[in-house]
């Protein structure tokens, strides 16, 4: 599973990876049933406190997203919603629609950003393609 957190961000680190693994069960990139890697695993992978990680499971486990298994591990539950093509499609129009207002406020035209947007597309293509550690990696 791909996680990232921005600690540069205004949202606390636990709600961003509650939002990603939400989205990714959402979505159907992880399975109804999937084990998810452990507080640890994931804690180690992006040099976080573990409680962060606690909490982000702990809220997902209260919304009956997630459950763990004593000695087991936490896993997706079987009644996990997916989400339809149209709710993806505004989730992501919604986002799209704050970065250009950012880019906008910044000065950005529309070609440099399209050059940035681009470049993180690619960026992000060499991460799945060649398994790299970091999707900032050079």
């Amino acid at each position: 599973m791909f996680l990232k957190v921005d600690f540069a961000s205004s949202t606390p680190l636990y709600a961003q990876l509650k939002e990603q693994v939400l989205y990714s069960i959402a979505s159907g990139k992880i399975k109804s049933g999937s084990k998810l890697p452990s507080v640890r695993e994931v804690s180690t992978e992006l040099r976080i406190n573990p409680s962060t990680v606690t909490q982000a499971y702990r809220e997902l486990e209260y919304e009956k997203i997630i459950f763990t298994k004593k000695g087991q591990g936490t896993f997706v539950s079987e009644n996990s919603v997916q989400m339809s093509s149209k709710e993806k499609e505004q989730i992501l129009n919604q986002v799209i629609e704050k970065v250009i207002i950012k880019a906008h406020h910044l000065g950005t035209n529309s070609n440099d950003l399209l050059k940035l947007f681009k470049a993180q597309l690619k960026k992000m293509k060499d991460f799945l393609e060649n398994g790299k550690k970091e999707v900032n990696d050079e």
